[in-house]
């Protein structure tokens, strides 16, 4: 049965930025690993992933909603260790997706895709590339930056009450909610998984979501952070 899994972006994930986890990034980094795992049967995955918002490394130029990366390109993480980023490197969204199937021993092929633009132009170019059979989806982004005063982008009102609607999104398959999201949450709120989620629930539109759960809902550091895997109907 094909899957969608949803996975977050913070840079802790990857054991160069942070080897030693505290016990919540510690829960956080299994709960993507348990997720990935109903991906392994899939002949390919697509990761799919946003280019970042606000007080992160300057994410790479894309001129088109869709951009496919080559499968060998350079991990996106230089910025974070303090060294100039490679002008080739992945995305931190999809150097995290990456990691995470190499970490799960994934032998298929994968498509790595960065997606940006508006939700109606995110909708069109998406919908044109249905998932197709023995595919399955891993979608990286982070929900609001803008939790706590101590958050990236410091206190937005209102945060934790979108990032509890996303999480009701996820948790229940909510295509129409997805793919509804206003753009500006981006810039309001430092969004950065809007986009992504926004491609993925395009591309499996027109299929039917046999279950969907939410299975971590966290915010450690003033972020965000939601694992969720959607199962599809189709050939066992």
């Amino acid at each position: 049965m094909a899957a969608v899994v949803f996975v977050p972006s913070p840079p802790i994930l990857l054991p160069e930025v942070s080897a030693t986890p505290d016990p919540e990034v510690a829960i956080l980094r299994e709960s993507c690993r348990v997720a990935v795992a109903t991906l392994l049967a899939a002949g390919t995955v697509r990761v799919l992933g946003g280019l970042g918002v606000g007080g992160r490394p300057p994410g790479p130029a894309q001129e088109s909603v869709i951009r496919h990366w080559p499968d060998d390109a350079p991990p996106g993480i230089d910025g974070y260790l303090g060294r100039p980023e490679a002008p080739d490197a992945l995305p931190l969204s999809l150097t995290i997706g990456r990691t995470l199937l190499q970490q799960a021993d994934y032998r298929g092929g994968t498509e790595l895709l960065s997606v940006l633009g508006t939700g109606a132009d995110i909708r069109s170019a998406c919908a044109a590339r249905p998932l197709v059979a023995d595919a399955a989806l891993l979608v990286v982004g982070d929900g609001c930056a803008t939790r706590t005063e101590k958050s990236p982008g410091h206190l937005v009102a209102g945060s934790v009450e979108l990032d509890d609607r996303i999480a009701e999104l996820l948790d229940t398959g909510d295509i129409n909610g997805l793919t509804t999201l206003p753009d500006d949450i981006d810039s309001a709120f430092l969004v950065d998984g809007r986009a992504a989620w926004q491609c993925a629930a395009a591309m499996v539109a027109n299929q039917n979501i046999v279950s969907s759960r939410l299975t971590e809902y966290m915010s450690p550091h003033g972020v965000a952070y939601f694992v969720a895997v959607w199962e599809l109907e189709g050939d066992e």
